[in-house]
């Protein structure tokens, strides 16, 4: 039987009073604790590359020419803002230098204006 990680063996040399059992409960210990942190690296990896598939699909959407349309599969998932379309992102919308005929501010329209809602809200209460 022997001790397979140097870095066990080298934490085991720095201890006073070792006894066999007192070896035993350190290196599986400290075995354990190493296969822990294997698997949170594993984890974390795992979480990295999901970031970055993100970061480039993100990317891809914002990289397509203007007036480009995505396919429905691609991004049936997202929804422009600007217009609520799901076949293109905000940065492509042909609607983003429209003027909102709600609220007079420019980059979408009355359908998706955040304003009017705020508003009808607010004459819901007015009447109560």
């Amino acid at each position: 039987m022997g001790i397979a990680s140097d870095a066990v063996l080298r934490r085991l040399l720095t201890e006073e009073d070792l006894t066999f059992k007192k070896a035993m409960n350190m290196a599986s210990i400290i075995e354990q604790a190493s296969k822990d942190a294997n698997v949170l690296h594993s984890r974390l990896d795992n979480t990295q590359e999901a970031e970055l598939e993100v970061l480039k699909l993100d990317a891809r959407a914002q990289s397509v020419p203007q007036g480009k349309r995505l396919s429905k599969q691609e991004h049936s998932h997202y929804k422009c803002y600007r217009c609520r379309a799901t076949t293109h992102v905000a940065t492509t919308c042909r609607f983003k230098d429209a003027k909102c005929h709600a609220c007079g501010k420019m980059g979408h329209l009355q359908r998706v204006c955040k304003s009017t809602a705020q508003r009808g809200n607010n004459r819901l209460r007015d009447r109560a």
